[in-house]
C-alpha cells in the first residue's frame, strides 16, 4: 500500500514537472510574439514620423516650412513674385481698405517700408476680390503708400487661399530662402515688428 502511494505521489510530482516546463514554453513563445508585435509597430510608428518629417518639410503657409510660391500684378501694372530663394527677405501682407486694422497699421507700415526698403521687400497684398478696386487706390492714396500694392484679384486662384487667410490684417515674414520666418494675424505693433525685422535681416 505504501508503495503504491509513493508511485503515485512521483507521478504527481512528475505532472507537475512537465505541466511547468510546458508552462513556462508558453510564455516564452508568447513574449516573442509580443516583441515580434512590439517590433512591428516600432517600425510603423517610425514610418508615421517619417511621414510627418515629408510633410513637415511641405509647403504651407506656417512659421518654419516652405511659403507658398505666387505671382501677382501691382496696383502700377507691373509684376512681383514670391517665393522660394532670392536676394532679400519680404514682407507679405494681407489687407482690405475697409479693414479698420488696416488703416491703423498703413502708416507704421510704410515708414519701416521707407526705413528698410533696401534691405527687405515689402509687398502690400490686396484681397480685391472682397475689395472695391477704386476704394484701393483711395486707400493707397490717403496713406501715401509708396510700397508695391498686389491685386489679389483671380478667384479661380486666389492667393490668400494659399495662405490659408482667416483675417485683416494678416502679415507674413519669409526669408532668403522662401520660408516662413514671421506670422502675424491682426495689426502689427510697430516696435515690436520692427526687432523681428531686423533679426529676419541678419539671419542667412
Amino acid at each position: 500500500m505504501r508503495n503504491i502511494l509513493i508511485i503515485l505521489v512521483v507521478l504527481v510530482l512528475f505532472g507537475g514537472a512537465i505541466y511547468n516546463n510546458e508552462r513556462k514554453a508558453d510564455e516564452a513563445i508568447s513574449q516573442e510574439k509580443g516583441e515580434r508585435q512590439a517590433g512591428t509597430t516600432s517600425q510603423n510608428t517610425v514610418k508615421k514620423s517619417d511621414g510627418v518629417k515629408s510633410q513637415e518639410i511641405a509647403v504651407k503657409p506656417v512659421i518654419g516650412h516652405r511659403a507658398p510660391s505666387f505671382t501677382l500684378p501691382s496696383l502700377d501694372g507691373k509684376k512681383f513674385t514670391a517665393g522660394g530663394k532670392r536676394e532679400k527677405p519680404i514682407v507679405i501682407n494681407f489687407w482690405a481698405s475697409w479693414c479698420g486694422p488696416c488703416q491703423e497699421e498703413a502708416p507704421d507700415l510704410e515708414r519701416l517700408y521707407t526705413r528698410y526698403k533696401d534691405q527687405i521687400d515689402f509687398y502690400a497684398v490686396n484681397v480685391t476680390v472682397q475689395d472695391d478696386l477704386d476704394q484701393v487706390k483711395m486707400f493707397v492714396d490717403t496713406y501715401k503708400m509708396t510700397m508695391p500694392i498686389l491685386l489679389d484679384h483671380d478667384p479661380k486662384k486666389l492667393v490668400a487661399n494659399k495662405y490659408q487667410l482667416v483675417a485683416f490684417p494678416t502679415t507674413f515674414i519669409l526669408d532668403r530662402n522662401g520660408m516662413v520666418a514671421h506670422k502675424l494675424i491682426g495689426q502689427i505693433e510697430p516696435a515690436s515688428f520692427e526687432e523681428v525685422l531686423k533679426n529676419v535681416i541678419k539671419s542667412k
